[in-house]
């Protein structure tokens, strides 16, 4: 019987370092390149969206953490597939977005603002085209927003936008969808348990999409409202749903992305003195399985909440609220702690890398004074 045993061993490494093979050729062909991020020096160090990784993503309330999200893993991602598809490349896209914060309609309309700064230049905020208070939408940006149809309704085809679930109905959820759109192959495997029944089962080999350059992003924002279940508290609910999300990395190429809050340490008096307001792995709140698990952890910082400047080489002061960092917190991959400066316009939800401000200063006074005119359509 161990003869058996090591000849089931034998034929699985077999099979994983064929499939390494493939893996190696499909990439000298440009098939392992991932999926477009936003940020052309950030990818330089995380190299896009590539299957069977783990994105976290951390950051204190105000520091943009669902926009950088939403803009990372959802639009640049999803702007990159229909630009590829059109080219006629083979490649198959699906998001799951588990918005826990923003209803579905909120993040459209989010989204609508981002399009029509995107493609006009113009920037409204979601108080504005939805007529909010004494705003009154204009006629020329109801226009405008009608002229998004068709660019959200492809979006939905790709997008499906979930509210709160347990982690097991997630796990259910996505489970449903690799079954749908792809083959799991299961190979016999028996073992004698403690009282020396044998038992002959199956077991996981391996998991083959219909498409094979496929890409299937779960976004969980954030991971600390996920809905409890079986009387778990939030640690322990957060917990399970990662233990599902590195099975189904694993397994079944998932790209988790986890927003997590931090915790208000970072807000203390000494973190502030020493100017150590960017994110440490031990700041993440409620869990560290996420960070213990990702492949990537980044993290958002915002000086103008505490009226830092200059920071890292950035005058906030005349930045203010349009800057944040995004800092390379873990990466299995090598390069880690690196900081970039970002340009943020919240109202359309936008990021923009910057110039490097250190070592060498390459923000122009053209830089800061185009950051500084950005104001809102009126």
């Amino acid at each position: 019987m161990q003869s058996g045993l090591l000849t089931l061993q034998f034929k699985s490494k077999m099979m994983i370092i064929d499939d390494v093979i493939r893996n190696v050729e499909r990439g000298r062909d440009g098939g392992n390149q991932g999926l477009y991020m936003g940020f052309p020096r950030l990818m330089e160090f995380v190299p896009g969206i590539q299957p069977s990784t783990i994105y976290n993503l951390g950051g204190m309330t105000g520091t943009a953490k669902t926009t950088f999200a939403m803009s990372s893993f959802v639009y640049n991602p999803y702007e990159d597939y229909v630009t590829r598809t059109t080219n006629d490349e083979t490649i198959k896209l699906k998001i799951f977005l588990f918005s826990m914060e923003m209803s579905r309609e909120t993040v459209i309309a989010k989204g609508i603002c981002r399009r029509i700064f995107k493609d006009h230049g113009l920037l409204v905020d979601t108080n504005y085209i939805l007529s909010r208070g004494k705003n009154r939408i204009s006629q020329e940006i109801y226009e405008k927003v009608l002229q998004t149809r068709k660019y959200f309704e492809e979006f939905e085809d790709i997008v499906t936008i979930f509210g709160s679930y347990n982690p097991t109905g997630i796990a259910k959820m996505l489970k449903g969808y690799f079954k749908e759109n792809g083959i799991e192959t299961r190979s016999p495997y028996e073992f004698t348990d403690d009282d020396g029944v044998r038992h002959a089962v199956s077991r996981f080999e391996k998991y083959t999409p219909n498409v094979e350059q496929t890409y299937v992003i779960a976004v969980f924002d954030h991971v600390s409202l996920t809905k409890s279940e079986s009387g778990k508290n939030v640690k322990q609910t957060i917990d399970k749903l990662i233990e599902y999300l590195v099975e189904y990395t694993n397994n079944y190429y998932l790209i988790p992305v986890v927003v997590q809050q931090l915790n208000r340490n970072v807000e203390g008096v000494d973190r502030m003195k020493w100017n150590a307001i960017e994110p440490q792995l031990g700041d993440f709140r409620d869990s560290s399985d996420a960070t213990h698990a990702a492949h990537f952890v980044l993290g958002l910082t915002n000086p103008f909440m505490w009226e830092i400047s200059p920071y890292r080489g950035y005058d906030i002061t005349r930045l203010r609220d349009r800057f944040r960092s995004i800092k390379i917190l873990k990466s299995r991959e090598g390069d880690a702690n690196i900081v970039i400066g970002l340009n943020y316009i919240g109202e359309a939800g936008v990021f923009r890398e910057l110039p490097q401000a250190e070592p060498a200063n390459k923000m122009t006074e053209e830089e800061y004074a185009r950051i500084q005119n950005i104001k809102k359509h009126a």
